[in-house]
């Protein structure tokens, strides 16, 4: 991911400093689109089907280059195919949330994972502990722009749901579309079950009862629970960790960063703004040209082709000894 609160963050942030005219008229007709498509990414990831084989995870997988797949083909072909819709600005609104979804990704992602280690180990302890810190630290950052900018809209992806409309159903079932061949019924259902799933857990998991009972669960010796225990925002969680300077290395590379978390914010916004300003610049028709010159980076790595298995490069000491209080 990121987590949704800092896709919006990101979108909202982009949107305000200030994009073209042309892109901002878009968004400010249909904000509730453009918000929807910042976090659409990540719903295949809620489809929790079993076994495994017969989930719609790999969708999400693609979209985020997990393999080294071309990140930007999907979205251009899905607005190639919202430019033919007769509400096209609706559906436009919608993948410029995507886009700025890309942009955030493969921004954070880099250091998120060098951070929480190898979440595609082999090894299942040490695959389960990269996913526990690596949702751990997802969560502080959404956490921690809470306390500087509170958000005030959207909040939940049910209320979001509820806004979007008739027109928010045709942008969901274009982008389903994309993946479901010939219509295919099996594709759809998984699709709209793993978009249920998203919008209950995404409002489950700011509820505190739960995460209580989770908590309380770990402590009588189950673990393994901190995976899921990791994603709730009421967890007591220390902040201040993010005032500092952070310090990674690539985890493909190893070329070493150092910045602020707020620096690297406001590095995906500008990158967002500087996209849309590519956009700007001609008229929507030409659009998917535009994105067919842009380096397709993966969503993990933030580099193009490339695939995860190809992280070397991981933080030694555990996460949860600076973040958890």
């Amino acid at each position: 991911m990121p987590k949704e609160l800092t896709h919006w963050h990101i979108a909202r942030e982009a949107w305000q400093r200030g994009v073209p005219a042309m892109v901002g008229e878009i968004i400010a007709n249909n904000p509730a689109l453009y918000y929807f498509g910042a976090v659409a990414h990540d719903i295949a990831f809620y489809d929790l089907s079993k076994p495994t084989e017969a989930s719609i995870e790999r969708v999400a997988n693609q979209l985020h280059g997990v393999n080294g797949e071309n990140t930007l083909l999907p979205l251009i072909e899905i607005m190639e195919t919202a430019l033919t819709q007769k509400n096209k600005h609706a559906h436009l609104a919608f993948v410029l949330g995507m886009l700025t979804h890309f942009v955030a990704d493969s921004t954070f992602h880099p250091m998120v994972y060098y951070m929480s280690g190898n979440y595609f180990a082999e090894n299942s302890l040490e695959r389960g502990k990269a996913v526990f810190r690596h949702r751990l630290l997802e969560t502080a950052i959404d956490l921690w722009l809470e306390t500087i900018d509170p958000i005030e809209y959207p909040t939940d992806l049910i209320h979001l749901w509820r806004e979007v409309g008739e027109s928010g159903r045709q942008a969901f079932k274009l982008f389903i579309g994309h993946y479901a061949y010939n219509e295919d019924k099996s594709i759809i259902a998984h699709f709209e079950k793993a978009w249920r799933n998203h919008r209950f857990l995404q409002t489950a998991f700011s509820w505190s009862i739960p995460w209580r009972v989770l908590a309380l669960y770990r402590r009588l010796g189950h673990p393994s629970v901190e995976k899921l225990e990791a994603l709730f925002y009421p967890q007591p969680l220390n902040l201040s960790f993010f005032d500092a300077s952070l310090e990674w290395l690539h985890p493909v590379t190893g070329e070493p960063y150092e910045m602020t978390l707020d620096q690297l914010y406001d590095m995906s916004v500008e990158k967002v703004i500087n996209l849309f300003e590519q956009l700007g610049t001609y008229s929507t028709e030409k659009w998917p040209i535009v994105l067919r010159d842009l380096p397709p980076l993966s969503l993990d790595s933030g580099l193009s082709y490339v695939p995860v298995t190809q992280m070397k490069f991981f933080r030694l000491e555990p996460i949860e000894h600076r973040l958890q209080v």
